[in-house]
C-alpha cells in the first residue's frame, strides 16, 4: 500500500480536507461566542402606526438570541411577530452587530364577531378596541370569505355615499349588509343565476329611482330575487311596509 502513490495521495488529501473541517468548525464555534460580535441593538424599519420601536426592543431584550455569527433570526422573527398589531416581521443581519427588522402591521377592517379584531386579509388578531369599526359576523372558517366580501360590497355602495356598517354570513350562508345610512340590506345566499354582488349592484343602480318612486327612506330591502326587489320604508308614526319593483324570489 504504501508504495501506491495514487493511494497515497488520496489518503493525504482526505486528512487535509478533515484537518480543514475541523479547524473550520473550531473558528466558528470561537466566533459564535466571541463577545466582539455581540448584537448591540436592532433598526426598525417599516409604516408603523400602532407598533412602536421600544416595544420591538422590549421583545427581545436580555433574550439569548446569539451574536452576529449565531444569531437565532427564527426566535426574533416569533418575538417581534407576538407584539399585537405585527402581522409580518422579516428579519436579517447588518454588519457588524445589529439587526435589521422589517415589520408589516395588521390593516385592521373590522371586529369580527363583536370581540376580535379582523385584518384586511381576513385575519383574526388581538388587538386594542378601536371605537367605529364595522362588525363582521360568520361562521368559523368563513373570516376570509367575509372580509373579502365586506370589501367588495364597500365599493359597490359608495355611489350611496354610504358605508357598511355591519356584514353578517348566517349558518345558512345568507348575506346581510347595514349601511350608515341605517338600511338593511338582505343579500340572500350566493345562486348560479343570481350572484350576491350582482343584486347589490341592481340595487344600487336603482336606488335614486326607488327612493323617488316610495317618496321616503328606505329602511329596509329584500334583494333575494332575480329580478328585482322588496323595500320597507319609514311610514307617519312608524315604520309602514311597502312592496315595489320586486318579482318572484329565485
Amino acid at each position: 500500500m504504501w508504495n501506491n502513490a495514487r493511494l497515497m495521495n488520496l489518503i493525504a488529501t482526505g486528512m487535509l480536507v478533515l484537518a480543514g473541517a475541523i479547524v473550520a468548525k473550531i473558528g466558528f464555534v470561537l466566533l459564535a461566542s466571541s463577545p466582539s460580535f455581540t448584537i448591540s441593538g436592532a433598526s426598525v424599519y417599516g409604516l408603523l402606526d400602532r407598533v412602536t420601536r421600544d416595544q420591538v426592543s422590549e421583545a427581545i431584550s436580555g433574550r439569548p438570541i446569539g451574536n452576529f455569527f449565531s444569531a437565532d433570526l427564527a426566535l426574533v422573527k416569533q418575538l417581534v411577530e407576538e407584539i399585537p398589531w405585527v402581522r409580518n416581521a422579516d428579519v436579517r443581519l447588518q454588519w457588524p452587530d445589529r439587526l435589521a427588522i422589517l415589520i408589516e402591521e395588521h390593516r385592521v377592517l373590522g371586529r369580527w364577531d363583536g370581540e376580535r379584531l379582523i385584518n384586511v386579509h381576513g385575519e383574526l388578531f388581538a388587538g386594542a378596541p378601536t371605537a367605529g369599526l364595522p362588525r363582521l359576523f360568520g361562521p368559523n372558517g368563513s373570516e376570509a370569505e367575509v372580509a373579502k366580501r365586506y370589501c367588495k360590497f364597500r365599493e359597490i355602495v359608495k355611489p350611496l355615499n354610504a358605508e357598511p356598517v355591519e356584514l353578517v354570513l348566517s349558518p345558512r350562508y345568507a348575506w346581510t349588509l347595514k349601511l350608515s345610512t341605517g338600511l338593511i340590506a338582505e343579500l340572500g345566499r350566493e345562486q348560479q343565476k343570481s350572484a350576491v354582488d350582482a343584486r347589490l349592484e341592481r340595487f344600487v343602480d336603482s336606488h335614486a329611482a326607488a327612493t323617488e318612486l316610495t317618496g321616503r327612506k328606505m329602511l329596509h330591502v329584500d334583494l333575494r330575487y332575480p329580478n328585482g326587489f322588496a323595500v320597507r320604508i319609514g311610514g307617519l308614526g312608524g315604520e309602514a311596509p311597502r312592496v315595489v319593483g320586486a318579482r318572484k324570489k329565485g
